[in-house]
């Protein structure tokens, strides 16, 4: 609409498209159509559609209600229809990185509570990449094969090209920052961030045929977990002691259907399974045997069974656990100890949900979608 003189200010533009042209957008509430036009400054676009973008963030370690999700573009044009397979945020809270199958990594800067692009990292295949904890190196999963690490801070690639025979499902340093664990279909690696061959590689058994991996964000009992997700079913665990010696796997039976996703609390010492019938199902790390039982209840995200769970993020302090789901897409945020949810809202543009991150104050998350390569950013 063009620009009214009768248009009211401030109210009628929140949760609609800023600036100029005056249109209150979808989700905007309240404005009139064409009409409030001197506003729209006053809120992002409001793709969650459960509420205005206005107010303050949420305290540090109080997730987001999910009332104010906006959307981005990680390609400008949908061209390519990608969709976002990573969606990492560095240890400072300042950067993100978005993955996608369009053959590029973005690398965003973030102020708590708008991204702004940055850089594209380009020779990317499915997207996997990852910041180092101490936000200082990047890795990125080339084209085919093989691993590029980047420097962040003059956002070259360094010659430290980590050597892989097969696309990489999965990209993670370890708590120190000085080695790197990947996985492609064959093999599960663990390489020196300075380069070359691997300091370690081991088959993953053709009964787990790998979706990706969870590693633990820290040492439990001076050893580093790891879990891969089984598109049989079948959750492999394997546990990295040093820096080169990997035992496992025990593979836990977690289900009948395929297991999607995988994530580790931040302390190390639970490990979750999304899987294709909609469950959560929860381990203790270490796991004794492939008997273990699951640790607690499971969280079941539809009763029909039907909504697939593509993603899985722990809050930093571990109470709380973000689901990204598809068919239909939505995200929702669980409480770890009740196993009940907190919030829930479907996404808007119709995507199903695929990645997902905390922020590292957990006042924030992203969800990566499955299409058009878009996705959501929520702070409130």
């Amino acid at each position: 609409g063009t620009i009214g003189t009768a248009g009211t200010t401030g109210t009628a533009g929140r949760g609609g498209t800023s600036g100029a042209g005056g249109t209150t957008g979808a989700a905007g509430r309240g404005g009139t159509t064409g009409m409030a036009g001197t506003s729209g400054t006053a809120g992002t676009t409001g793709t969650g559609g459960a509420g205005a973008c206005g107010g303050p963030l949420p305290p540090s370690g109080t997730p987001p209600t999910l009332s104010c999700c906006t959307e981005y573009l990680h390609e400008a044009t949908c061209a390519a229809n990608a969709f976002i397979y990573a969606m990492a945020f560095s240890a400072d809270g300042t950067r993100l990185l978005s993955g996608g199958d369009d053959g590029r990594v973005v690398l965003w800067n973030f102020d708590g509570q708008t991204l702004t692009s940055q850089a594209s990292l380009s020779s990317a295949d499915w997207g996997y990449a990852a910041f180092s904890p101490d936000s200082k190196l990047i890795a990125v999963g080339l084209a085919g094969s093989n691993i590029n690490i980047w420097n962040l801070s003059t956002l070259t690639a360094t010659p430290a090209t980590l050597t892989t025979t097969g696309t990489s499902y999965g990209l993670a340093f370890t708590p120190d920052s000085h080695y790197l664990v990947s996985v492609d279909a064959t093999y599960l690696y663990v390489h020196a961030t300075t380069g070359g061959q691997p300091l370690a590689k081991v088959i993953v058994p053709s009964t787990v045929s790998t979706y990706g991996q969870a590693v633990s964000p820290a040492l439990v009992s001076g050893a580093l977990g790891i879990g891969i997700p089984g598109s049989t079913g079948v959750g492999a665990v394997y546990t990295l002691t040093g820096a080169s010696t990997l035992s496992g796997p025990i593979a836990l039976p977690v289900t009948g259907n395929a297991l999607l996703s995988a994530v580790f609390s931040p302390s190390g010492t639970l490990l979750a399974f999304g899987d294709y019938d909609s469950v959560v199902t929860f381990y203790t790390y270490p796991v004794a045997s492939a008997s273990a039982a699951p640790s607690g209840a499971s969280i079941q995200i539809d009763t029909t069974g039907f909504q697939t769970i593509e993603g899985l993020a722990f809050s930093p302090n571990g109470k709380y656990l973000a689901i990204a789901g598809g068919y239909p897409g939505d995200v929702s945020i669980w409480s770890v100890a009740s196993r009940s949810v907190v919030s829930r809202v479907p996404i808007a543009s119709g995507q199903d949900g695929l990645a997902i991150a905390f922020s590292p104050n957990g006042n924030a998350i992203v969800v990566g979608e499955k299409g058009c390569g878009k996705f959501l950013l929520c702070t409130r």
